[in-house]
């Protein structure tokens, strides 16, 4: 069941201008989420008289172990301590038995403005202050996974946090301007030199959210570490976050990380354009472009490493193009 609901507010702003700013949220019950019906059970010792199962120093808590520690190392099978035994993973998702159904939620405010003028200038700009929260999304370094797995498929509110799709602030701006110089002369120094459009997209948006993963090749079934600190860090490329605020869970637990702890590079792209039709015939025309992507050449990162055992964890592993100049010619008839 989705709801979905807005208040918008608009006015006009001067001669050419329209302002709006409105409230929209949606929310979501009974989303589908896969969940194995036949997960490894919580144990309350090591399944196996084994003290190699028990990292130094640690010992048999009194409320036993998320699972069965000797996973960390290895030294049995999952299958060893699931529900039905002989049986691997039961999964499921929508209508059936081993189906979780949960929650999500969106709320932003959004703000727009649109002008346009008689001498020849459009903008148009948008600006999203906004939030999303789910139990069933992916928290992976890409922000378009849609996934729905849980670290413990028997604790999906533990999961309830931000989606890795979500971005915080959003503004685009798009704009035209039909350059008026030399508009009103017909010569060769018109045909030339006049009648030019410039034109230009701007997006400035803060980072995707990225859960915290593990690969110590010791996690068991932890899919993600303990968060020991903040995880704001000095934002360089080669420690984007606080590295030091993650720690491996002991053996038999999952990590105590939420999701969407790391909050990662956003993005600063201005693409502008140039160009200039010269008509030939009543039917042919030429027109000569020139477009600047990214033109100020800001450093764009993207993916981070967020993998605690990871011999990059904390750097930034890859970027967006970096500026990037066009010029074309298109002929039209």
């Amino acid at each position: 069941m989705i709801e979905s609901y807005s208040l918008t507010v608009e006015r006009q702003i001067g001669e050419h201008g329209v302002l709006n700013v409105a409230y929209v949220g949606t929310s979501a019950r009974d989303v589908s989420g896969s969940w194995d019906l036949n997960f490894p059970l919580p144990q309350a010792g090591p399944s196996i008289n084994n003290p190699g199962c028990l990292q130094s120093g640690q010992t048999i808590p009194s409320g036993g172990f998320n699972f069965d520690p000797c996973l960390n190392l290895g030294l049995v099978s999952a299958d060893y301590t699931r529900p039905f035994q002989g049986w691997s993973g039961i999964t499921g998702s929508g209508q059936s038995s081993a189906g979780y159904y949960g929650t999500s939620n969106y709320n932003s405010l959004q703000a727009g403005y649109n002008y346009r003028a008689s001498h020849g200038l459009t903008l148009t700009t948008a600006y999203t202050y906004g939030h999303a929260l789910t139990d069933v999304a992916n928290r992976g370094t890409d922000g378009r996974n849609t996934g729905n797995g849980a670290q413990n498929p028997r604790d999906f509110k533990a999961e309830y946090g931000t989606p890795g799709w979500d971005r915080t602030h959003i503004f685009t701006s798009g704009y035209v301007w039909e350059i008026p110089v030399l508009k009103n002369r017909h010569d060769l120094v018109s045909t030339a030199f006049g009648n030019w459009t410039f034109s230009g997209l701007t997006v400035l948006e803060s980072g995707f959210d990225f859960a915290p993963g593990i690969s110590t090749g010791q996690s068991g079934l932890a899919s993600r570490p303990n968060c020991d600190g903040s995880t704001g860090g000095p934002k360089s490329v080669q420690k984007w976050f606080n590295t030091g605020a993650f720690s491996a869970p002991a053996f038999g637990f999952f990590g105590n990380c939420g999701t969407g702890d790391i909050r990662g590079p956003g993005e600063n792209t201005w693409n502008w354009a140039l160009f200039k039709t010269f008509p030939v015939k009543e039917r042919l025309k030429i027109q000569f472009r020139a477009e600047f992507f990214n033109i100020w050449n800001h450093a764009n990162f993207a993916n981070v490493s967020t993998s605690l055992g990871s011999g990059s964890f904390g750097q930034v592993t890859s970027a967006l193009d970096p500026r990037e100049i066009e010029f074309a010619l298109h002929l039209s008839f």
